[in-house]
């Protein structure tokens, strides 16, 4: 079994394989936490329609440069 450290802020496995790291600010979720996610926002997004509201979707991250030009 590898074992797993931090380094420079790269996670590195002891066989000096790299790992995937989540961009800062983000975090994975396993499949047990991901089914009670999915079903809190079934219920308010239902609870939502209920009263009218539309769905849309956008984008979780933005590029840096659309964010200062647009909000300085």
């Amino acid at each position: 079994a590898a074992h797993h450290l931090a380094v420079n802020g790269e996670e590195k496995t002891t066989g000096g394989d790299k790992l995937l790291k989540c961009p800062r600010g983000t975090r994975d979720y396993h499949p047990g936490q991901m089914k009670v996610r999915e079903e809190v926002f079934r219920i308010i997004t239902d609870i939502f329609k209920q009263h009218g509201a539309e769905t849309i979707d956008t984008p979780v991250m933005e590029l840096t440069s659309l964010l200062t030009e647009k909000y300085g």
